[in-house]
């Protein structure tokens, strides 16, 4: 049930990041225990939704002023944003801005 509350917090504020420019999280799944999410995205000018699911992420508060993420096992639906996600987020840190940060805290 708590990980159904942090679920609703977490696609709220996924949707104020897309902020409609790139489009909206549908369905969120969050299992913070195992640190792992799926998503279903219906990114502007897909016909359908994209399935995402991020296998294990990590996040890194050692330094408060610059908050990190960390994903592992990414995948999508779809080839090319798989590949563009592997490239780019894969074991890499990801600055999380400092608007998402009280969002960030019910993930620990």
């Amino acid at each position: 049930m708590f990980d159904r509350v942090k679920s609703k917090a977490i696609h709220k504020g996924l949707n104020m990041l897309l902020n409609g420019r790139y489009g909206e999280v549908q369905e969120l799944d969050l299992d913070t225990q195992r640190h792992c999410v799926s998503l279903k995205i219906l990114l502007k000018g897909e016909p359908s939704p994209v399935d995402v699911s991020i296998g294990r992420y990590e996040i890194d508060v050692r330094d408060p002023n610059r908050p990190v993420v960390v994903f592992h096992d990414l995948k999508a639906s779809r080839q090319w944003i798989q590949e563009l996600a592997s490239d780019n987020f894969e074991g890499k840190s990801v600055d999380i801005p400092q608007k998402f940060v009280p969002l960030l805290k019910m993930l620990l």
